[in-house]
């Protein structure tokens, strides 16, 4: 009889999380019916803005997972990419209307890239640095290169720098 309790609580808590979702699912689906009177879950424009919210996320997660299947671990990815942010943010002229600049302004950003790369690169590998305190370091280098990009701080608009092009 406790051998049958035991595998019943097994069961409800390897079913737990899918029921969770499954309880959001039918939330905001009907939320949503209320709402708007339209599908969250089968819209184009949420899956759409899924698609486009988590892109940047999953290209940081595969880097990351190349850190980590080798037993490393990358803390300034987070901070690099908020620096190629505003570096591309910065090269992209307002008012130019010229499509070259975008494409000019990809391989500079890749370029402000590399920099960090190498540089955690040469530590860990060349000088044997420990992953933690080498990638840390360089967290917050970059922080404070993209905070010094963006002129102290204030915020880079993209939103005009894209409609220019």
């Amino acid at each position: 009889m406790n051998d049958k309790r035991l595998d019943r609580l097994a069961l409800v808590s390897k079913v737990r999380p899918w029921l969770f979702l499954g309880a959001l699912r039918i939330f905001f689906e009907v939320w949503a019916r209320i709402a708007t009177h339209r599908s969250f879950i089968f819209n184009a424009y949420n899956l759409q803005s899924i698609g486009l919210a988590a892109s940047a996320p999953l290209l940081l997660a595969i880097g990351q997972t190349f850190v980590i299947v080798t037993a490393g671990i990358d803390l300034s990815v987070g901070f690099v990419m908020g620096l190629a942010a505003v570096c591309v943010a910065q090269f992209t002229i307002p008012g130019s209307g010229s499509p070259w600049v975008l494409l000019l302004s990809i391989p500079h950003t890749i370029l402000v890239c590399l920099i960090p790369g190498l540089v955690n690169g040469v530590l860990i590998a060349r000088l044997g640095a420990p992953a933690f305190i080498g990638t840390l370091g360089m967290y917050g280098v970059a922080r404070g290169a993209g905070f010094l990009a963006a002129g102290s701080g204030m915020t880079v608009s993209v939103a005009i720098c894209w409609r220019s092009i």
